[in-house]
């Protein structure tokens, strides 16, 4: 294979990259190759919730452990959160020779025999930043013109895969749809982590967690007032969570109620396992759904509910009453009176709709929808 084609697969791998998040990998060895240098490194700085960090070495992941923990008082991540506006920075951009022999950061990398080199901002907004770096053999020395110039003939392909994987995966399109539907059928809704964080919420579980009355948002995080239900509640998400991590057959999550000091009738609060999102640049994580009700404005699930909430046709929510009542496929087109192909269609749109792609997730949300 000549050196184009070669070059032309890089370029392919880019483009196919700002589509197919795993397709990075193949970007991460192919630009390696490209500039000489032995390894790469994605890296990811989560500046909304503590600088957490994510990254993947290639050939080197055994490297990446030790970044994660060294990563706060590194050197260049310090140069990178100093300087809002870089694009490109290498090692003598931010530290000199007798600082490196200082830096516990470069002891590091020097154990491994690299040099963390050179960087490219791939994207930056207020609450991330991501970069894909290039490491040398320490033995190489800084990094060289050719090498600057090399980076110029890919850096914009990069940074547009980068900025367009980085928006499809923050989009969330899915998960927004469905709190607006359940807004709109007077459902109060969240999404939240394993751990309590709240990602989304609708304006009716918004005004809850204002009220402050047994149920609110501290820290960013979902908290009970009462002692007993706060412990039942962070038990609850945590099973959730455990049943979207382990892929376990079981429906996991439940409901359980919430006193409030008011006196009124306790909020009854359901929690469901919900999908487990693939992220850009940054680990999968699982999404839980809590569907929160005051008996007092408490509404029925019914076909017209449905429709109003998600979308679904007249014919779609039939199918979806009589699919969450655990009916086959062949008795749901028998008691409609249309063929199986027909409800299995109907059923594949009402997914996409709600942004899940197993039947399990489908009917969890349908179960929680009727709170049960």
């Amino acid at each position: 294979m000549d050196a184009s084609s070669d070059t032309e697969g890089m370029f392919e791998a880019i483009r196919r990259a700002a589509l197919e998040p795993e397709a990075w990998f193949d970007v991460q060895e192919r630009t390696a190759a490209f500039m000489g240098a032995f390894s790469t490194q994605l890296a990811s700085v989560d500046h909304a919730h503590g600088n957490a960090t994510w990254t993947r070495t290639t050939r080197r992941l055994e490297y990446d452990d030790y970044f994660c923990e060294i990563m706060p008082d590194a050197e260049p991540v310090h140069f990178a959160m100093t300087h809002p506006n870089w694009r490109v920075f290498c090692d003598y951009d931010y530290i000199d020779e007798p600082a490196m022999a200082r830096s516990e950061f470069y002891r590091l990398c020097q154990s491994f025999n690299l040099s963390y080199r050179l960087a490219l901002r791939l994207v930056d907004t207020p609450d991330v930043s991501r970069a894909l770096v290039f490491l040398w053999r320490t033995d190489q020395g800084h990094a060289q013109r050719q090498e600057f110039e090399k980076l110029g003939q890919i850096e914009q392909q990069l940074r547009l895969a980068a900025h367009v994987s980085s928006t499809l995966s923050d989009a969330a399109v899915p998960m927004r749809g469905l709190l607006e539907g359940l807004e709109h059928a007077a459902v109060a809704a969240a999404i939240l982590e394993p751990g309590g964080r709240v990602l989304h919420a609708n304006g009716r579980a918004e005004a809850i967690f204002r009220a402050g009355d047994g149920l609110g948002v501290r820290r960013g995080h979902l908290e009970a007032g009462h002692a007993a239900s706060s412990r039942q509640l962070v038990s609850l998400m945590a099973g959730a969570g455990r049943t979207l991590r382990d892929a376990a057959g079981g429906a996991g999550g439940g409901t359980i109620r919430i006193p409030r000091p008011s006196r009124r009738a306790p909020y009854a609060v359901t929690v469901a396992p919900l999908a487990q999102e693939h992220r850009f640049l940054a680990p999968d994580r699982c999404l839980l759904l809590a569907l929160i009700r005051d008996p007092a404005v408490a509404a029925a699930a019914t076909a017209a509910g449905m429709r109003q909430a998600f979308g679904f046709t007249a014919a779609e929510a039939a199918v979806c009453q009589i699919f969450v009542r655990g009916v086959a496929i062949p008795e749901i087109a028998a008691r409609r009176g249309v063929a199986e192909a027909t409800v299995r269609q109907q059923i594949k749109t009402v997914m996409s709709k709600l942004g899940v792609s197993r039947q399990a997730e489908l009917m969890r949300l349908l179960l929680t929808f009727e709170g049960q």
